[in-house]
């Protein structure tokens, strides 16, 4: 009984259609990574005013420590100030993310359009 044949991925091998999804994450992958990793670090800074008040009246309330107050406002601020870091760094990376699949894929939504507006059909989004 013979075996199946090897599959090769060589220059004979026939292109496989990887479609637009696929494609785009090609693209912009890394983008979206950071993007991610930003916006759950984002979300645990989010956390620091609700943290800083139960500190607060936790613990600088009942000592009346003023240091004690010093330290966990300094501590939010650095929290806040992170929080607007990563803001702007995830909205650059997914503003240079957006422009990377403009252009990528305008040129072809473009054509595609075009093409079945001159044959008298209507334009579907999601056949693009």
């Amino acid at each position: 009984m013979r075996g199946l044949p090897a599959l090769s991925a060589g220059p004979s091998a026939a292109p496989v259609d990887e479609g637009p999804i696929r494609e785009a994450l090609k693209l912009c992958g890394a983008h979206l990574r950071f993007a991610i990793i930003f916006s759950a670090i984002g979300n645990l800074a989010y956390l620091a005013p609700t943290l800083y008040m139960l500190q607060v009246y936790d613990r600088v309330v009942p000592s009346g420590s003023h240091p004690t107050l010093v330290f966990i406002t300094i501590a939010l601020a650095a929290a806040l100030f992170l929080l607007t870091y990563l803001d702007r760094m995830r909205s650059r990376l997914l503003l240079a993310a957006g422009a990377r699949l403009n252009e990528a894929f305008t040129g072809r939504i473009f054509r595609r359009a075009l093409a079945g507006a001159g044959a008298g059909r209507p334009v579907r989004l999601n056949q693009m």
